[in-house]
């Protein structure tokens, strides 16, 4: 892309790249795959198994580890490297908890309702399609279905398509708030689509907005 002049932001936004990491790869001879620079201590990589080992057991708490690896295992290092070397097990364990994590509704209470992406190649080109996904807050039993846009006519075809496949449908339907439901709130109020709103009170739905 440099040899046809594409600038560096564009090959940064091509590519999902920094700048910086643009530039440094123009600038060598040939291409080298990147190396993190490991910095392990050498007091406390011995140690090391016992400390993966322990954290959960004590919520990654750097202090209790550097006082039990002092008094048990004879370690001479700082707390310092000790609470650097917990961090990203402290990370780790935060987003494995974040995915892990599972809302919970009764039977037939709730759905949930959103858009998804996927590009895929037709004849020579890319071309984006639009998956409608309505999915049971209980069961976790999911309708898919494409569509060519997220246009409003789209959104409540693909709504009733679901509804007959479940033959019925939930007490409540939770939107992420697109375009076609609702354009925002003025004084405090929801502006909601009309079109949606006579659609939500034909399927007997009261309309209410959670933030």
């Amino acid at each position: 892309m440099s040899d046809e002049h594409v600038p560096i932001a564009e090959i940064a936004r091509r590519l999902d790249l920094d700048r910086k990491t643009v530039r440094r790869c123009l600038r060598q001879e040939r291409w080298q795959a990147y190396r993190r620079v490991e910095r392990a201590d050498t007091l406390l990589a011995q140690h090391s198994d016992f400390l993966r080992q322990r954290a959960p057991q004590v919520r990654h708490s750097a202090r209790i580890l550097f006082q039990e690896v002092v008094r048990q295992h004879g370690y001479a290092g700082s707390y310092d490297t000790v609470k650097r070397f917990v961090r990203p097990l402290r990370a780790e364990q935060a987003l494995d908890d974040i995915t892990q994590r599972r809302f919970e509704t009764p039977p037939g209470a709730q759905s949930q309702i959103d858009w998804g992406q996927a590009r895929v190649h037709f004849r020579t080109r890319p071309v984006e399609l639009h998956v409608f996904v309505l999915t049971l807050g209980f069961s976790r039993r999911s309708f898919y279905r494409v569509c060519a846009d997220e246009r409003l006519s789209q959104f409540l075809d693909a709504d009733e398509r679901a509804f007959e496949h479940f033959g019925g449908h939930t007490r409540e339907h939770l939107y992420d708030r697109p375009r076609t439901v609702c354009s925002g709130s003025e004084g405090g109020k929801v502006i909601w689509n009309t079109t949606f709103l006579a659609f939500a009170e034909y399927w007997d739905g009261p309309l209410s907005v959670e933030t």
